[in-house]
């Protein structure tokens, strides 16, 4: 526990003191809530399926762009002084552990500013699934999201052996996300099992639970069906945090088995 908390304090100042870092670290947020809310038709947000829908993916979308960046070179810019520690007994669930606990707070920080933009252009629903309110189940849905999208990003930059390889991949993993959604495409067999294996199902599957997109269904929704993906339970959105949670816990552990071969890594 003394390592880990000595390492949350390094990182947190290292952050702190890079003022670009923190400028990007708030102003993406702001930046990417402002443009989805003057793309989304706020008057039909929470009220017509097909807007409400698509707009779920947006903030989904970006909720995962987001966490993405906020880690995907975190790992990789530290490698050498990794490598360096870990062979002078450097633990590595405290390494991994302090970025969790320093990421998950700027996670939390930014989900606050998605959500409070967000009530500025359209207004959540009023009851909730599981803590009686709209705004906080999605609230916790959105964090979650992005909370595994940046742990993904830790385990990217754990992987590879520097920023521009990462910068590099990073991109493509949002278009898997976005792709294998199952909001643009219908999924179907071995894509659907895919699918499965995706942060942006599952979050979606959350936000459309959270916000009942089942019921927002009417006769004249042609071509929408009644989905299990959003069945309108608190036990059903329960089960999509805890799949959430399993993604930044796998994610995290396989950052971790990764890390142990460090000393043995010879890359530059």
């Amino acid at each position: 526990m003394g390592q880990t908390g000595i390492l949350v304090s390094r990182y947190a100042e290292t952050i702190w003191n890079k003022k670009i870092k923190v400028a990007m670290l708030v102003g993406f947020p702001i930046l990417a809530a402002v443009v989805i809310t003057l793309v989304i038709n706020e008057e039909k947000m929470f009220s017509a399926y097909y807007d409400t829908r698509m707009g779920l993916f947006m903030i989904a979308a970006a909720a995962i762009f987001v966490g993405l960046c906020n880690s995907n070179t975190e790992v990789c810019k530290e490698r050498n002084i990794v490598k360096r520690e870990y062979m002078t007994n450097l633990s590595l669930v405290s390494y991994i552990g302090s970025k969790l606990i320093v990421q998950g707070i700027i996670c939390l920080m930014q989900t606050v500013i998605f959500v409070v933009i967000y009530s500025f252009a359209f207004e959540f629903p009023e009851d909730g699934l599981v803590f009686g309110s709209g705004t906080v189940d999605i609230f916790i849905s959105l964090f979650l999201i992005m909370l595994s999208s940046t742990t993904m990003g830790l385990f990217i930059s754990s992987a590879v052996k520097n920023n521009d390889t990462a910068n590099t991949i990073t991109p493509y993993m949002l278009i898997f996300q976005i792709i294998f959604s199952g909001v643009i495409f219908n999924l179907e067999g071995a894509m659907n099992t895919v699918a499965s294996f995706m942060i942006s199902k599952w979050g979606m599957n959350a936000l459309g639970t959270a916000s009942d997109l089942n019921g927002l269904i009417k006769p004249t929704d042609l071509t929408a069906k009644y989905s299990d993906a959003f069945e309108y339970e608190s036990g059903h959105l329960f089960s999509m945090w805890i799949v959430l949670m399993l993604f930044t816990v796998i994610f995290a552990a396989g950052s971790m088995l990764i890390l142990k071969r460090v000393s043995k890594d010879t890359r530059e």
